[in-house]
């Protein structure tokens, strides 16, 4: 199974040092170009900043969509925006594949 995931995921499981479990568990991990400078070019030294880096094995993906990224950015962050286009977008390429996105409400 493919999992795209925003920020939050991958900050809370770097916080408790199990990151890796989304490793273990999916067959491949995207994230947004919004989500990896979120976490790891903005959010230096804070957590899941290094772990992201670190982790070779997830994938950073940019948006084609741009003007859909733009729309849904008035009502959520961008990494959340990129995060549902770069979904729709995936689903639509990849679609013999199975698809989940992760997202955490704190």
């Amino acid at each position: 199974m493919i999992v795209l995931s925003d920020s939050g995921p991958l900050i809370a499981l770097s916080k408790i040092n199990y990151l890796h479990i989304l490793y273990e568990f999916f067959e491949e991990i995207i994230i947004p170009q919004a989500v990896w400078i979120e976490v790891v070019e903005k959010g230096k030294e804070r957590p899941g900043s290094k772990e992201v880096q670190d982790a070779n094995w997830i994938i950073v993906n940019r948006v084609k969509n741009i003007l859909g990224t733009e729309a849904l950015k008035h009502e959520i962050d961008i990494g959340e925006s990129e995060t549902i286009i770069l979904a729709k977008e995936r689903r639509l390429n990849k679609w013999k594949q199975r698809l989940c996105v992760l997202h955490l409400i704190c």
